[in-house]
């Protein structure tokens, strides 16, 4: 997600749907609305129809690190 935002924000386009957006992520719908569910909760992110907000870079940056290991 990191890499795809614009500042603090991944913008969605309307026509953008769950199914297009993990394929862009690398992943597949299933997972990526398990891991925005978890990121919201955890408030990390904050996700709208127009847009997904990063809320917290350096603990969402955190969290890549250590699922990438």
């Amino acid at each position: 997600m990191l890499d795809f935002a614009k500042g603090d924000a991944i913008e969605r386009r309307r026509w953008t749907n769950q199914t297009e957006l993990a394929a862009r992520l690398g992943t597949v719908p299933d997972v990526l609305s398990r891991v925005i569910r978890e990121l919201t909760k955890a408030g990390l992110i904050e996700m709208d129809r127009q847009s997904i907000r990063i809320l917290d870079r350096a603990a969402l940056s955190a969290r890549a690190m250590i699922q990438g290991e």
